[in-house]
Protein backbone atom coordinates (compact mmCIF):
# COMPACT_ATOMS: atom_id res chain seq x y z
CA UNK A 1 0.00 0.00 0.00
CA UNK A 2 1.28 3.47 -0.94
CA UNK A 3 2.35 5.60 2.18
CA UNK A 4 -0.19 8.33 1.00
CA UNK A 5 -2.53 6.13 1.81
CA UNK A 6 -1.05 4.59 5.58
CA UNK A 7 -2.22 6.43 8.77
CA UNK A 8 1.40 8.06 10.79
CA UNK A 9 3.08 6.32 13.29
CA UNK A 10 6.41 7.50 15.05
CA UNK A 11 8.97 5.12 16.12
CA UNK A 12 11.51 5.22 19.39
CA UNK A 13 14.73 3.92 17.63
CA UNK A 14 17.99 3.86 19.76
CA UNK A 15 19.13 1.26 16.74
CA UNK A 16 18.85 -1.77 18.79
CA UNK A 17 17.49 -5.25 18.11
CA UNK A 18 14.08 -4.56 19.74
CA UNK A 19 13.63 -0.85 18.42
CA UNK A 20 14.48 -2.60 14.95
CA UNK A 21 11.53 -4.70 15.18
CA UNK A 22 9.17 -2.03 16.06
CA UNK A 23 10.84 0.09 12.91
CA UNK A 24 9.79 -3.11 10.72
CA UNK A 25 6.48 -3.11 12.08
CA UNK A 26 5.87 0.65 11.84
CA UNK A 27 7.33 0.93 8.55
CA UNK A 28 5.10 -2.00 7.14
CA UNK A 29 1.87 -1.02 8.68
CA UNK A 30 2.43 2.68 8.77
CA UNK A 31 3.79 5.90 6.88
CA UNK A 32 6.60 6.03 9.84
CA UNK A 33 8.63 8.76 10.96
CA UNK A 34 11.94 8.13 13.62
CA UNK A 35 13.08 9.48 16.49
CA UNK A 36 16.52 8.69 18.06
CA UNK A 37 17.77 10.19 21.18
CA UNK A 38 21.27 10.49 22.70
CA UNK A 39 21.66 11.24 26.10
CA UNK A 40 25.39 11.08 26.66
CA UNK A 41 25.33 7.33 26.93
CA UNK A 42 28.51 5.56 26.19
CA UNK A 43 27.61 3.96 23.03
CA UNK A 44 25.50 7.13 21.62
CA UNK A 45 27.72 7.05 18.33
CA UNK A 46 27.42 3.44 17.48
CA UNK A 47 23.35 3.75 18.72
CA UNK A 48 23.01 6.89 16.29
CA UNK A 49 24.71 5.14 13.49
CA UNK A 50 22.27 2.34 13.79
CA UNK A 51 19.16 4.28 13.94
CA UNK A 52 20.31 5.89 10.49
CA UNK A 53 21.11 2.64 8.68
CA UNK A 54 17.67 1.09 10.19
CA UNK A 55 15.67 3.87 8.39
CA UNK A 56 17.45 3.71 4.95
CA UNK A 57 16.91 0.15 4.99
CA UNK A 58 13.18 0.60 5.95
CA UNK A 59 12.99 3.83 3.29
CA UNK A 60 11.61 5.77 6.85
CA UNK A 61 12.16 9.38 5.79
CA UNK A 62 10.83 11.32 8.13
CA UNK A 63 13.70 11.50 11.09
CA UNK A 64 13.97 12.95 14.00
CA UNK A 65 17.57 13.07 15.89
CA UNK A 66 16.89 14.51 19.44
CA UNK A 67 19.98 15.49 22.21
CA UNK A 68 18.87 15.28 25.74
CA UNK A 69 21.21 16.30 28.23
CA UNK A 70 19.23 15.83 30.99
CA UNK A 71 19.98 11.99 31.86
CA UNK A 72 23.80 12.82 31.59
CA UNK A 73 23.00 15.45 34.62
CA UNK A 74 21.02 13.57 36.58
CA UNK A 75 23.47 10.95 36.49
CA UNK A 76 22.99 7.28 38.61
CA UNK A 77 23.72 5.11 35.23
CA UNK A 78 26.82 3.74 33.90
CA UNK A 79 25.68 4.24 30.80
CA UNK A 80 26.10 7.71 31.28
CA UNK A 81 28.30 8.34 34.36
CA UNK A 82 31.82 7.33 33.13
CA UNK A 83 32.76 7.19 36.84
CA UNK A 84 30.85 3.70 37.22
CA UNK A 85 32.46 1.07 35.39
CA UNK A 86 30.32 -1.37 33.36
CA UNK A 87 29.79 -4.83 34.87
CA UNK A 88 30.52 -7.42 32.16
CA UNK A 89 27.07 -9.04 31.84
CA UNK A 90 26.71 -12.21 33.89
CA UNK A 91 28.06 -9.88 36.68
CA UNK A 92 24.57 -8.35 35.87
CA UNK A 93 21.96 -10.18 37.95
CA UNK A 94 18.09 -10.32 38.26
CA UNK A 95 18.54 -6.50 40.82
CA UNK A 96 18.22 -3.61 38.94
CA UNK A 97 21.71 -3.03 36.92
CA UNK A 98 23.99 -0.12 37.19
CA UNK A 99 23.45 0.42 33.60
CA UNK A 100 19.66 1.31 34.19
CA UNK A 101 18.79 5.07 33.07
CA UNK A 102 16.16 6.67 35.38
CA UNK A 103 13.12 6.79 33.74
CA UNK A 104 14.68 7.07 30.50
CA UNK A 105 11.53 5.93 28.57
CA UNK A 106 9.44 8.54 30.05
CA UNK A 107 11.70 11.36 28.54
CA UNK A 108 11.59 9.56 25.16
CA UNK A 109 8.05 8.92 25.19
CA UNK A 110 7.68 12.78 25.97
CA UNK A 111 9.17 13.89 22.42
CA UNK A 112 7.76 10.94 20.62
CA UNK A 113 4.54 11.76 21.76
CA UNK A 114 5.01 15.31 21.03
CA UNK A 115 5.73 14.97 17.45
CA UNK A 116 3.76 12.45 16.73
CA UNK A 117 0.60 15.03 17.79
CA UNK A 118 2.49 17.76 15.14
CA UNK A 119 2.39 15.05 12.26
CA UNK A 120 -1.10 13.89 13.04
CA UNK A 121 0.35 10.56 14.15
CA UNK A 122 -2.42 7.86 16.07
CA UNK A 123 0.43 5.18 16.91
CA UNK A 124 3.58 5.40 19.12
CA UNK A 125 6.32 2.40 18.95
CA UNK A 126 8.71 1.63 21.79
CA UNK A 127 10.84 -1.15 21.64
CA UNK A 128 10.74 -1.41 25.21
CA UNK A 129 11.36 -4.69 27.78
CA UNK A 130 10.96 -6.49 30.91
CA UNK A 131 14.28 -8.25 31.90
CA UNK A 132 12.53 -10.49 34.32
CA UNK A 133 9.78 -11.38 32.17
CA UNK A 134 11.83 -11.82 29.22
CA UNK A 135 13.71 -14.12 31.22
CA UNK A 136 11.29 -16.24 32.39
CA UNK A 137 9.12 -16.63 29.14
CA UNK A 138 12.88 -17.63 27.51
CA UNK A 139 12.84 -20.41 30.30
CA UNK A 140 9.47 -21.51 30.20
CA UNK A 141 9.93 -21.62 26.70
CA UNK A 142 13.08 -23.65 26.06
CA UNK A 143 13.77 -24.98 29.37
CA UNK A 144 12.72 -28.58 29.11
CA UNK A 145 12.86 -28.28 24.88
CA UNK A 146 13.11 -31.40 23.38
CA UNK A 147 13.19 -32.05 19.76
CA UNK A 148 9.96 -32.27 18.16
CA UNK A 149 6.73 -30.72 17.02
CA UNK A 150 5.93 -27.13 18.57
CA UNK A 151 1.91 -26.36 19.36
CA UNK A 152 1.92 -22.55 18.27
CA UNK A 153 -1.12 -20.78 20.00
CA UNK A 154 -2.88 -18.31 17.81
CA UNK A 155 -3.89 -15.26 18.97
CA UNK A 156 -7.40 -12.94 18.43
CA UNK A 157 -6.50 -9.90 16.62
CA UNK A 158 -7.13 -6.50 18.93
CA UNK A 159 -9.74 -4.65 19.21
CA UNK A 160 -9.50 -1.31 16.45
CA UNK A 161 -8.28 1.58 17.99
CA UNK A 162 -10.17 4.81 17.81
CA UNK A 163 -8.95 8.15 18.90
CA UNK A 164 -5.93 9.13 20.43
CA UNK A 165 -5.00 7.76 24.25
CA UNK A 166 -1.70 6.89 25.62
CA UNK A 167 -1.47 5.10 29.23
CA UNK A 168 1.39 5.34 30.61
CA UNK A 169 2.56 3.10 33.41
CA UNK A 170 5.85 3.39 35.50
CA UNK A 171 6.29 0.66 38.04
CA UNK A 172 8.39 0.71 41.16
CA UNK A 173 11.70 -0.95 40.75
CA UNK A 174 11.24 -1.89 37.14
CA UNK A 175 13.75 -1.78 34.51
CA UNK A 176 11.76 -0.29 32.04
CA UNK A 177 8.35 1.36 31.31
CA UNK A 178 5.56 -0.25 30.03
CA UNK A 179 3.01 1.93 26.74
CA UNK A 180 -0.19 1.10 26.42
CA UNK A 181 -1.93 2.64 23.68
CA UNK A 182 -5.42 1.83 24.06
Amino acid sequence: MPASFKSRAVVLLSGGMDSAVCASIAARDHDAAAVHVSYGQRTEQRERQSSIAICRRLQIHDRLMIRNEALRAVGGSALTDSSIPVPAAEMLGRDVPVTYVPFRNAHFLAVAVSWAEVLGAHRVYIGAVEPDKMIAAAEKAFGGWTKGDVAVPSFPAPPALTGRHVYFVQRANSGSAILTPG
